[in-house]
């Protein structure tokens, strides 16, 4: 009887067996070196971070695992290495592209300027526009993770946005958890002043900046002008947010001394448009206050088809300022609209990033109004970034915080942001030296103890052909003062 043929099947399905796991376990280790999760043990994420980058954390079990991505968040190419200085950015990529594209033209500036000591500079965009082709997230609960997704998973250090103040104030309640600092170009409710304390000092900087000045002093010459118009009955439809209410209650507590005002809060669009179509007989002049230039746009369209609009006033505010007010409201009631707004930045400096921003972009950075409050912020950034580095143990949110106050010394010559000034400002801060910084948007003089600044207030009309903005007045602490500016 021949045995080897049942010997031979057996050592056969053993050997086969023995090389399937041996391959497997090959397979793993490959695996493992270009992955390298679940057998590299970690105490911190930053021990994850150094081995394979910022899309690695230490998970609960103590083994660094790669971070499933965040469709929402586009991590640049090449991707950046843990030696870079990364930070993140919370805009809607549709309606607040202008302000991606300032930041874009930040970046790609600071980094043809070097590196800092061999550290380049990097952003990662995130998009919290709500829509249906993306997921099925409010713009609420994008803003909510995508901030988490950038202060925990990949622990940037500072994040320019979001552009609203209710947006602002939802992803600082995420960011601060994390010591992340945020900076808004044109987040302007009053209360973001205390959101990260009452009093600020370099042992304990804020965390929450912005380039604009706060709605206190928009909201007070816009009352002035529904006062100085003559108006005695007023109808205030206003967002329900962060911005809205304080916006409205400012405008309602200034006039109400002189006036009537009838208060109409709305949550969503169909609550907005009952507020419009149902303004009360007599009604001389309509306020309408929301962050949304959608909803102030539906609000100008639908007021142009009512008849009792063509002898009402219309009071509008920053969102309006916007190149899509422009371009997608009815002129009919044109010379009806009044406006106010942060001022439009001016000056040599303002002009040449113009020119430049322009050339980038293919936008206006007169028309896209924020756009360049949104270029300081990130430059403001890499200062911050700069100093923090040179004389911090950890770039982390309070010590960019700490290096932003270094730049708003009245004492020292102004230095201008940007490519021109950051050789000459970083010798300064190296050296861990005062410098007074002045952006394209203006003066950038923080307050030490509010970490606020001033920004002075222009009234604007809509343009002759709709080309722009037509300012009329500029309000500074020392009042108004007539101007002309025709569109160019």
């Amino acid at each position: 009887m021949v045995t080897y043929t049942k010997r031979s099947s057996h050592f056969g399905r053993r050997s086969v067996l023995a090389m399937t796991l041996a391959l497997l376990f090959i397979g793993l280790l490959s695996g493992c070196s270009s992955t390298q999760f679940a057998y590299q043990p970690c105490s911190s994420n930053v021990d994850c971070h150094d081995s394979f980058g910022f899309q690695y954390t230490c998970d609960t079990t103590g083994f660094c695992q790669q971070n499933e991505p965040f469709s929402r968040c586009v991590i640049p190419s090449p991707e950046p290495t843990t030696n870079d200085f990364l930070i993140g950015t919370l805009f809607d990529h549709t309606s607040e592209s202008a302000n991606v594209k300032a930041i874009d033209l930040a970046i790609e500036e600071i980094s043809s300027l070097g590196t800092i000591e061999g550290k380049a500079f990097a952003v990662v965009h995130c998009d919290y526009q709500e829509s249906d082709t993306i997921d099925t997230l409010t713009t609420q609960e994008a803003v909510s993770q995508a901030t988490r997704y950038l202060s925990e998973d990949l622990e940037v250090a500072a994040i320019v946005g979001p552009a609203s103040s209710a947006n602002s104030e939802i992803a600082f309640a995420v960011s601060s958890e994390n010591d992340t600092l945020l900076i808004s170009p044109s987040a302007t409710a009053p209360k973001l002043s205390v959101i990260d304390g009452l009093e600020k000092n370099d042992e304990s900087p804020g965390l929450f900046w912005r380039t604009v000045g706060s709605d206190e002093v928009q909201a007070a010459v816009l009352s002035a002008k529904l006062i100085e118009y003559g108006h005695s009955k007023v109808g205030l439809i206003y967002q329900s947010s962060t911005y809205g209410e304080e916006f409205a209650m400012i405008v309602y507590s200034a006039f109400d001394e002189v006036g009537r005002v009838e208060p109409f809060a709305y949550k969503d669009l169909e609550e907005a448009q009952q507020a419009w179509q149902g303004i009360p007989e007599g009604t001389t002049a309509v306020v309408f206050i929301s962050s949304s230039i959608d909803d102030v746009i539906a609000f100008v369209n639908g007021a142009a088809t009512l008849p009792q609009y063509q002898n009402i006033q219309i009071f509008l505010a920053d969102a309006a300022a916007d190149a899509q007010f422009l371009s997608q409201t009815n002129s009919d009631l044109d010379e009806n609209i009044i406006g106010t707004r942060p001022a439009l930045p001016s000056g040599s400096l303002f002009e040449a990033f113009h020119t430049q921003y322009n050339a980038f972009s293919g936008l206006d950075a007169r028309t896209d109004f924020y756009a360049a409050y949104t270029y300081d912020a990130a430059w403001l950034l890499f200062y911050g970034v700069g100093w923090a580095h040179y004389h911090q143990d950890l770039v982390d949110g309070k010590a960019v915080a700490r290096g932003i106050r270094k730049l708003s010394n009245p004492l020292h010559d102004d230095i201008s942001i940007g490519p021109s000034g950051w050789g000459v400002a970083m010798n300064y801060l190296k050296n861990n030296e005062e410098i007074d910084l002045r952006g394209v948007s203006g003066e950038l003089n923080f307050d030490s103890y509010t970490e606020e600044l001033f920004s002075p207030i222009e009234v604007w009309r809509i343009g002759d052909n709709r080309a722009c903005f037509s300012i009329v007045e500029v309000c500074d602490q020392d009042g108004c003062a007539d101007i002309s500016n025709s569109c160019e």
